[in-house]
């Protein structure tokens, strides 16, 4: 009976607005029912072609942005522990994990300290840099696409 009234009353919706609707014969099943609606609803207002409502969904999606490593590299001047206070505060690393990085970056040359979109990545490149400068180290720190 609830069912009957409120499709009496979107179909009154509906032909004030001058769009007309065709539900199909299982549409006023529960939550399917109230799905269904909100979904008409939307495509109704978004699309009116000679009052009548073109149901089409257009999905567009967009891609996810391009990651950027950001890699310190090795030196024979910055001190060890100056490395892991720099990986912990620039790149919020624990002691262990900053540790393993610096570790990585003392043996193989090089260290990957993260994965950023690329504006997130040349600012962390900057921080990085800057900071070494301000206290007289020379560390280094790139940033490549991955």
């Amino acid at each position: 009976m609830l069912q009957d009234q409120q499709n009496t009353t979107l179909e009154k919706t509906f032909k004030q607005a001058k769009i007309s609707l065709k539900f199909p014969e299982n549409f006023s099943q529960g939550v399917h029912y109230r799905l269904c609606l909100n979904n008409l609803i939307a495509d109704a207002m978004a699309t009116e072609y000679d009052n009548e409502v073109v149901l089409e969904r257009n999905v567009t999606r967009s891609k996810p942005p391009r990651l950027y490593k950001v890699l310190l590299l090795n030196d024979d001047y910055t001190p060890m522990d100056f490395v892991v206070d720099v990986l912990q505060q620039f790149f919020s690393m624990d002691f262990d994990r900053a540790w393993r990085v610096m570790c990585q970056v003392h043996q193989e040359g090089r260290g990957v300290c993260g994965l950023y979109p690329k504006d997130i990545a040349t600012e962390k490149v900057i921080q990085v840099v800057d900071f070494s400068r301000k206290h007289e180290h020379p560390l280094q720190c790139i940033m490549e696409e991955s």
